[in-house]
């Protein structure tokens, strides 16, 4: 999912080799910004209300999907320019939600900040590879990348998927317990609360 946020910021040079001048290029990345901004508000409302966070990470993974597959297996700009559009939809809600899920389900400051922060990482780490992926040679189309990005991309799915069922697993593992449990039991164990995620009056958000 990561490698996806180093081709925000190559679409310029991409529009550049597809033909368009420097001045039209720059226009015809405000899209994507804007689709951005209205797209990760929205989710996130929508995100608080529900109570969700998985669920909506991977509809921002399905929409990079898409659009990494039409700029794949389609020709005209007009669809390309959509492709990236759908990309840059997915883009920042998968970043940003990923950064809040791990917040949401780790609890314990200096657990929550080790996490956030391994996060980070390894979306910074992308770079890295962005770099042996989308050669020259492989331009105006560089298939390689997006080939390999969408590889990455439907495996982001996959993890996604596993995350949100082991999530639901842990939260009904909790629940059998404390309906097992007395009630001075209960209180005793509010009494002595650790105040972390592996508490049973912790859950997880899916």
């Amino acid at each position: 999912m990561s490698l996806c946020l180093e081709y925000q910021p190559s679409c310029p040079r991409l529009f550049l080799v597809w033909g368009y001048d420097s001045y039209k290029t720059q226009l015809m990345t405000i899209p994507f910004y804007v689709v951005a901004l209205f797209s990760f508000a929205g989710t996130c409302y929508f995100s608080d209300k529900t109570g969700h966070r998985g669920f909506f990470i991977a509809g921002g993974v399905v929409c990079e999907i898409v659009g990494y597959i039409i700029l794949i297996a389609s020709n005209p700009l007009g669809s390309r320019y959509f492709g990236c559009l759908m990309i840059g939809l997915g883009i920042y809600i998968c970043s940003g939600l990923s950064v809040m899920w791990i917040n949401n389900n780790n609890a314990g400051h200096y657990k929550r900040a080790t996490a956030a922060g391994m996060c980070t990482t390894v979306g910074n780490s992308a770079g890295a590879l962005a770099g042996q992926i989308y050669t020259a040679d492989t331009a105006p189309r560089y298939f390689k990348g997006l080939k390999v990005a969408l590889g990455l991309t439907c495996a982001a799915l996959v993890f996604c998927s596993l995350m949100i069922y082991n999530y639901y697993s842990l939260n009904k593992k909790k629940e059998r317990v404390l309906a097992a449990m007395s009630a001075d039991e209960i209180d005793q164990m509010n009494a002595n609360l650790a105040h972390k995620d592996t508490d049973l009056t912790f859950k997880y958000l899916l």
